[in-house]
């Protein structure tokens, strides 16, 4: 069965925008958004080689519910990102089930967390309290 999934490109530009720092680059073919598998995932710096920031707001910034999906990717990346979850406390905590599997994140304070990739990463029992 195929699925077609669409999506208005115009709506995602900061979400394109964070990916493409991590080195995922989608194609948009009009209200297909396709991401390409062979990607190098590496970490694009800032304006004068400073490490990358990625922080959440409400729309139509970066979204606080991808925020963890992008930091689970960071840690597949060749390079450093920071990232600041502005608005809900506690947030960053899920990033220990992350180091225990190998991930090299520095949780800076419950709104903070550097990601050094890449990392290899081992699967282990995790508990979800939050879902």
């Amino acid at each position: 069965m195929t699925r077609n999934t669409f999506v208005r490109p115009s709506e995602l530009r900061m979400i394109l925008h964070v990916f493409d720092k991590l080195g995922i680059h989608p194609e948009v073919d009009g209200d297909r958004l396709l991401v390409h598998p062979d990607q190098a995932l590496r970490v694009q710096r800032d304006l004068h080689g400073a490490i990358p920031k990625v922080d959440d707001s409400p729309w139509p910034h970066f979204p606080t519910d991808l925020m963890s999906i992008a930091i689970t990717v960071a840690t597949q990346c060749d390079g450093t990102v920071l990232f600041f979850e502005k608005m809900f406390d506690g947030r960053m905590f899920f990033t220990d089930s992350l180091i225990a599997m190998g991930a090299s994140i520095i949780l800076c304070d419950p709104h903070r967390v550097v990601v050094v990739g890449p990392s290899q990463l081992y699967g282990t029992r995790l508990e979800s309290p939050d879902v």
